[in-house]
């Protein structure tokens, strides 16, 4: 039952993460200051979209791996890249001059992430219900994994047994 906030936090960051990355595609290269002419200044908001990007990876790394542990985690986030990089460059949407790379590192993200989402949904399809376990080493995931553990395994004392007499 834990699970269910931390994956929908998990994918409203996958959605912020997929949407920044698509802005930053159609953008392309771009430079602005520094000591030399750039071919191409950026526009205007780029710099958000880079710190939406950054906090939809967070989030979406965080979150995914204290709902589904690493590898759901993992296979989520490299599904939802490949499908966003596969989906703007069949629909021309990304920068002028890519040359088609999109389509091989779009496939080459999908098969990284359907693999181990793969292992990930069979382990939730296999009913086992508590969350899986994140090294202490992940830190600030294995945090809120631990506050999701304890919210869920909390319950009020059981009433004191009764002899009948």
């Amino acid at each position: 039952m834990a699970r269910i906030p931390l994956a929908l936090l998990a994918l409203a960051a996958l959605a912020l993460l997929g949407w920044q990355f698509s802005e930053l595609l159609q953008i392309g290269t771009c430079a602005s200051g520094g000591p030399y002419v750039s071919a191409r200044e950026c526009p205007d908001g780029t710099a958000t979209h880079i710190l939406l990007l950054a906090a939809g990876l967070v989030g979406a790394m965080l979150f995914g791996m204290a709902a589904f542990g690493f590898a759901g985690a993992f296979g989520l986030l490299f599904t939802v890249m490949g499908g966003v990089w596969l989906v703007m460059e069949a629909t021309g949407r990304t920068a002028e001059g890519s040359g088609g790379v999109g389509y091989y590192v779009g496939g080459m993200f999908l098969v990284m992430g359907l693999v181990p989402l793969w292992f990930a949904i069979r382990d939730l399809l296999d009913g086992d219900d508590d969350l899986p376990a994140v090294p202490a080493s992940y830190g600030i995931a294995a945090q809120v994994q631990m506050s999701a553990n304890a919210a869920t395994r909390a319950q009020p004392p059981a009433p004191p047994h009764q002899p009948n007499g």
